[in-house]
């Protein structure tokens, strides 16, 4: 299924603010976690860098879908096409009209 350029960069967008969003949450997780004890400290800090495993990924993602976007070629399509043997319903072994 291809989708409209529009639609990829709608994407795209929103995969770098997710992506942003998670590493901002995961820093901030991981120096949270510092000042707990040691069964929370262990359990934020895994947490904190699943979420930033989570961002990092969704900025690869929305950095490979940009690339792609930026190097294929946009495809231009007639308004109106034209189908050969789309004629006034004459089919192949009729006569010709007069």
């Amino acid at each position: 299924m291809r989708l409209s350029r529009s639609r990829v960069v709608l994407r795209i967008l929103l995969l770098t603010l997710l992506g942003g969003y998670l590493l901002v949450r995961g820093c901030q997780g991981r120096s949270a976690a510092r000042h707990l004890a040691r069964p929370e400290a262990l359990l934020g800090s895994r947490l904190a860098l699943v979420a930033t495993l989570l961002g990092a990924v969704a900025l690869l993602t929305a950095a490979l879908a940009a690339l792609v976007v930026l190097y294929r070629p946009r495809k231009r399509r007639p308004l109106f096409e034209e189908h050969p043997g789309a004629g006034a319903g004459r089919g192949e072994g009729s006569a010709p009209r007069r």
